[in-house]
């Protein structure tokens, strides 16, 4: 997350200068983190289940223009991306 105004516009400068993409710092996406079915019965097999037919976790990260990675929330992947992100700390700073 960008700590200042200052940090921010130098990262809005890269991203647009790197892949000329205007107004934006990062870029955000969910992934399947493959893992093995929990021990927790049924119900906690049925929240990892993912619909690709294995069980996952959901990794919610983001990458800047330098490549820079940080994840930022893991979560049961029986949800949507969107319904995760917003559950993150990440939806929180970025509505403040």
């Amino acid at each position: 997350m960008p700590s200042s105004e200052e940090d921010l516009q130098s990262k809005i400068l890269d991203v647009e200068e790197q892949w000329q993409f205007p107004f934006t710092w990062a870029a955000v996406d969910g992934c399947h983190i493959p893992m093995k079915c929990p021990p927790d019965g049924n119900e906690a097999s049925k929240e990892f289940h993912n619909f690709k037919n294995f069980y996952s976790l959901v990794l919610i990260s983001l990458v800047d223009a330098k490549y820079r990675f940080d994840a930022k929330y893991r979560s049961p992947c029986n949800s949507r991306d969107s319904i995760i992100l917003q559950s993150t700390s990440l939806w929180t700073d970025l509505k403040a």
